[in-house]
């Protein structure tokens, strides 16, 4: 029986606080959020930057994108120098943020909330360790992020929507969970251009253990990349508690709108 397969915790709650939050550092500006060093970002984005307090090199994360699995490579500068350099990060009320220290969404993961600044990275219990601090603070990750996800937080994966395709990394709509759009997902770890085409899906590689289709939506998932062979098309507004011969199967997913 699978009970996880993955070390995703919560790095800070906004009820909680992180612990070394500073009120002074975020200003709001109608729907623009200002913080640090970042250039004004709506409430559904989130900046990352490289020095504490939102010092040093920043850039905005967008739902546009939205799948940023692995900085090292990506094609802006700005986001590229992100990689293994992000001490602090502030997200917007309407999105939340799943990073991970490797490409691909693999390797120590964490996700941060909505609405939730992080000033340094580099403090809390436990952090000269590289250890988590039972989710009362933030850890250290400090300059070891490699891949994150933003998550829109009007996506539920519990309840898509008609266009829409949810998957999850455990049987039984249980454990780290994405909603897709229509598009095509050619690689856990590539990055996406526009229209999430030849990108990833937000989950490591053959990791997907159930899955929902919306009401208008069909799947067809592939057990390679690039939508390598061999495939299997699922059917469209079912539900997938487990996925039989196909667990830990996927590689590479499209979502397509019902003829």
């Amino acid at each position: 029986m699978k009970i996880t397969k993955h070390m995703a915790f919560v790095i800070c709650l906004a009820a909680v606080g992180c612990g070394n939050e500073r009120d002074d550092v975020e200003v709001k500006q109608g729907d623009l959020i200002g913080y640090g060093n970042c250039p004004p970002f709506n409430v559904d984005q989130a900046c990352a930057c490289t020095d504490p307090n939102g010092n040093g090199q920043c850039a905005v994360l967008t739902p546009a994108t939205r799948f940023y699995a692995n900085l090292s490579t990506f094609t802006n500068p700005d986001i590229r120098f992100l990689n293994d350099h992000i001490t602090s990060i502030s997200v917007g009320p309407n999105a939340s943020l799943m990073v991970c220290k490797d490409p691909g969404y693999t390797g120590f993961c964490g996700r941060i909330g909505a609405g939730t600044i992080i000033n340094n990275l580099h403090e809390g219990l436990g952090c000269p360790f590289g250890f988590r601090n039972f989710g009362f603070s933030n850890v250290c990750m400090d300059d070891t992020i490699t891949s994150i996800r933003l998550d829109p937080t009007s996506y539920n994966c519990q309840a898509p929507g008609a266009n829409q395709t949810s998957i999850f990394l455990d049987p039984n709509f249980t454990g780290d969970c994405v909603v897709l759009d229509v598009g095509t997902y050619r690689a856990f770890d590539r990055n996406p251009p526009l229209s999430f085409v030849l990108g990833a899906y937000g989950l490591k590689n053959r990791s997907i253990s159930s899955l929902k289709n919306g009401s208008g939506v069909y799947s067809i998932w592939y057990n390679n990349i690039d939508l390598g062979a061999p495939s299997f098309t699922s059917v469209t507004n079912t539900t997938y508690t487990t996925m039989g011969s196909h667990d830990d199967w996927i590689s590479s997913i499209q979502v397509l709108q019902n003829p």
